[in-house]
């Protein structure tokens, strides 16, 4: 069973192909995760990158 959570709702999802997908989703999430000074990069380049 996956649950998401949103800011106006839950979805409580139990078909197979379902959560087939949320879990390979979350894998690639995990996948692409930086952190720390990694991750400091990143927010650095963003916030130069909508800077006026």
């Amino acid at each position: 069973m996956v649950v998401v959570g949103d800011w106006h709702a839950a979805l409580w999802l139990d078909d197979g192909e379902t959560i087939a997908l949320y879990s390979r989703v979350r894998e690639a999430f995990d996948e692409a995760a930086v952190y720390g000074t990694a991750a400091q990069r990143v927010i650095s380049r963003a916030r130069r990158a909508v800077s006026i």
